[in-house]
Protein backbone atom coordinates (compact mmCIF):
# COMPACT_ATOMS: atom_id res chain seq x y z
CA UNK A 1 0.00 0.00 0.00
CA UNK A 2 3.00 2.33 0.40
CA UNK A 3 3.80 2.35 -3.10
CA UNK A 4 -0.09 3.28 -3.58
CA UNK A 5 0.07 6.52 -1.37
CA UNK A 6 3.38 7.84 -2.84
CA UNK A 7 1.96 7.84 -6.40
CA UNK A 8 -1.13 9.21 -5.17
CA UNK A 9 0.74 11.73 -3.25
CA UNK A 10 2.96 12.49 -6.60
CA UNK A 11 -0.53 12.71 -8.91
CA UNK A 12 -1.94 15.20 -6.18
CA UNK A 13 1.03 17.46 -5.92
CA UNK A 14 1.30 17.30 -10.26
CA UNK A 15 -2.23 18.49 -10.10
CA UNK A 16 -1.98 21.71 -8.30
CA UNK A 17 1.38 21.82 -9.98
CA UNK A 18 0.12 21.71 -13.00
CA UNK A 19 2.80 19.32 -13.76
CA UNK A 20 1.30 17.57 -16.66
CA UNK A 21 4.48 15.55 -17.61
CA UNK A 22 4.31 13.85 -14.14
CA UNK A 23 0.51 13.66 -14.58
CA UNK A 24 0.48 12.12 -17.93
CA UNK A 25 3.11 9.32 -16.35
CA UNK A 26 0.85 8.61 -13.49
CA UNK A 27 -2.25 8.35 -15.16
CA UNK A 28 -3.06 5.08 -17.35
CA UNK A 29 -3.47 5.82 -21.15
CA UNK A 30 -7.34 5.40 -20.48
CA UNK A 31 -8.07 7.32 -18.04
CA UNK A 32 -10.56 9.74 -17.53
CA UNK A 33 -12.51 12.22 -14.88
CA UNK A 34 -16.03 13.19 -13.67
CA UNK A 35 -15.98 16.88 -12.12
CA UNK A 36 -18.34 20.02 -12.78
CA UNK A 37 -17.36 20.31 -16.13
CA UNK A 38 -18.19 17.07 -17.03
CA UNK A 39 -16.84 13.92 -18.22
CA UNK A 40 -12.93 14.50 -19.22
CA UNK A 41 -10.88 12.08 -21.15
CA UNK A 42 -6.99 12.25 -20.13
CA UNK A 43 -6.79 14.45 -23.20
CA UNK A 44 -8.96 16.84 -22.65
CA UNK A 45 -8.05 17.03 -18.46
CA UNK A 46 -4.07 17.79 -19.81
CA UNK A 47 -4.85 20.17 -22.13
CA UNK A 48 -7.40 21.50 -20.03
CA UNK A 49 -4.69 22.04 -17.14
CA UNK A 50 -1.54 23.17 -19.43
CA UNK A 51 -4.31 25.93 -21.13
CA UNK A 52 -4.37 27.33 -17.86
CA UNK A 53 -0.86 27.19 -16.87
CA UNK A 54 0.02 29.03 -19.89
CA UNK A 55 -2.99 31.48 -18.99
CA UNK A 56 -1.92 31.70 -15.26
CA UNK A 57 -4.96 31.05 -14.08
CA UNK A 58 -3.98 27.61 -12.60
CA UNK A 59 -3.78 27.29 -8.73
CA UNK A 60 -1.20 29.64 -6.77
CA UNK A 61 2.05 28.21 -6.41
CA UNK A 62 2.17 26.58 -2.91
CA UNK A 63 -1.44 25.60 -3.10
CA UNK A 64 -2.25 21.78 -1.86
CA UNK A 65 -4.60 19.24 -1.00
CA UNK A 66 -4.28 17.11 1.43
CA UNK A 67 -6.82 13.85 2.85
CA UNK A 68 -8.94 15.19 5.36
CA UNK A 69 -10.60 11.77 5.10
CA UNK A 70 -9.41 8.55 3.13
CA UNK A 71 -10.32 4.65 2.82
CA UNK A 72 -8.39 2.77 0.76
CA UNK A 73 -9.41 -0.47 -0.35
CA UNK A 74 -7.18 -2.57 -1.91
CA UNK A 75 -8.29 -5.65 -4.22
CA UNK A 76 -5.39 -6.97 -6.03
CA UNK A 77 -4.29 -5.42 -8.61
CA UNK A 78 -7.02 -2.91 -8.20
CA UNK A 79 -7.70 -0.13 -6.08
CA UNK A 80 -10.50 2.04 -4.35
CA UNK A 81 -9.62 5.54 -2.96
CA UNK A 82 -12.00 7.57 -1.84
CA UNK A 83 -12.70 10.59 0.91
CA UNK A 84 -12.27 13.74 1.18
CA UNK A 85 -9.56 16.30 -0.14
CA UNK A 86 -9.02 19.26 2.12
CA UNK A 87 -7.84 22.57 -0.63
CA UNK A 88 -5.67 25.20 0.41
CA UNK A 89 -5.39 27.34 -2.64
CA UNK A 90 -6.61 30.17 -4.63
CA UNK A 91 -8.12 28.67 -7.46
CA UNK A 92 -11.72 27.40 -8.89
CA UNK A 93 -12.31 24.67 -6.33
CA UNK A 94 -14.40 25.04 -3.51
CA UNK A 95 -12.16 24.68 -0.09
CA UNK A 96 -13.02 20.36 0.19
CA UNK A 97 -14.04 18.21 -2.46
CA UNK A 98 -15.14 14.87 -1.93
CA UNK A 99 -12.95 12.53 -4.07
CA UNK A 100 -13.48 8.82 -5.47
CA UNK A 101 -10.22 7.41 -7.55
CA UNK A 102 -9.87 4.20 -9.13
CA UNK A 103 -5.79 2.63 -9.10
CA UNK A 104 -4.00 -0.57 -11.05
CA UNK A 105 -0.82 -1.98 -10.22
CA UNK A 106 1.06 -2.51 -13.38
CA UNK A 107 4.18 -4.47 -11.81
CA UNK A 108 5.20 -2.25 -8.97
CA UNK A 109 3.36 0.91 -10.24
CA UNK A 110 0.63 2.72 -9.42
CA UNK A 111 -1.35 4.37 -11.90
CA UNK A 112 -4.55 6.66 -11.62
CA UNK A 113 -7.92 4.82 -14.38
CA UNK A 114 -10.91 7.34 -12.90
CA UNK A 115 -11.30 10.03 -11.02
CA UNK A 116 -14.64 11.79 -9.25
CA UNK A 117 -14.53 15.05 -7.38
CA UNK A 118 -17.60 17.08 -6.35
CA UNK A 119 -18.25 19.42 -3.79
CA UNK A 120 -18.01 18.44 0.16
CA UNK A 121 -20.96 19.22 1.74
CA UNK A 122 -20.23 19.52 5.59
CA UNK A 123 -23.01 17.56 7.57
Amino acid sequence: MEELLAARARWIRAYFDGDVDTLDRLEAADFSSTCRLGNQSKIEQLEGIAQAVREGCWFAEGSLGQDAERHVHLLGDLALVHGVIHIEAFGQLPPSVASTEVWQRDGSDWQALRLHFSNHKQR
